[in-house]
């Protein structure tokens, strides 16, 4: 209840809620069930993704009280949680009185990101790309930084394939967005973690080709701070 009217004070709204309990073990003291689950959906005015508050919690403190958000979160109930944006608050005294004031921080953190991030999309949108400039991207991609956020070379066939031929006319148009959302779509087959890691490496190489960092603080100046800005941005990998 406390995300869902500290989003609603901020101007986002909810429009799917997905929620898990973890059954407890024959023989447990706490009987019943615990160890919370969920994730939201936040509507989007000014793109075309999806944006995501994850949350998870435990009566039994088996672990602090969290949110998560960005464009994929993952929470699940082997204890893992991923996200851009995460706050958390551990069973002390005192919990109940800090965890307002985190969530509305945490919640105004979420809405730079997510407006930041249709700064990224309106830029990707604008940008026409050649099959020269989209073959670099993805040779970029397999290059550089660690093994695990490369994109394997084994599916660049499938990642220009889906390039040159996509499979929802939403992606015709030849353009970032469209590069993007061709490499996005043949990582639906990997694991979250390396979908996440490997899509924010193409991100970062097109974000930095496009200046979008320098766009994105000159658009929104003035309703952010620096810091919370420079928060947003993905760094370069090299």
């Amino acid at each position: 209840d406390l995300v869902k009217e500290t989003a609603a004070a901020e101007g986002l709204t909810i429009t799917r809620e997905e929620y898990s309990l973890k059954t407890l073990a024959p023989g447990d003291d706490y009987s019943g069930f615990d160890d919370l689950f969920g994730i939201m959906d936040i509507k989007s005015l000014s793109t075309d993704q999806t944006h995501c508050l994850g949350i998870r919690g435990s009566n039994r403190m088996n672990f602090s009280r969290q949110l998560g958000a960005g464009n994929r979160v993952m929470v699940c109930d082997n204890l893992a949680f991923c996200a851009q944006v995460v706050v958390g608050r551990k069973h002390t005294l005192n919990i109940e009185i800090d965890l307002p004031d985190l969530m509305r921080d945490a919640i105004r953190e979420v809405t730079c990101l997510f407006d930041y991030d249709a700064v990224r999309s309106a830029i990707y949108k604008d940008t026409r790309l050649t099959d020269a400039k989209a073959h670099d991207v993805m040779m970029r991609s397999i290059q550089g930084g660690t093994k695990e956020d490369q994109t394997p070379a084994s599916k660049l066939g499938a990642w220009v394939a889906e390039w040159q031929a996509p499979k929802f006319d939403d992606f015709l148009p030849r353009n970032a967005w469209s590069l993007l959302n061709a490499h996005t779509e043949i990582a639906k087959a990997w694991g979250f973690d390396a979908m996440a890691r490997r899509t924010e490496k193409v991100q970062g190489i097109l974000d930095h080709g496009l200046g979008v960092h320098s766009k994105a603080k000159s658009h929104l100046d003035g309703r952010y701070t620096a810091d919370q800005l420079d928060a947003c941005e993905i760094a370069f990998a090299a």
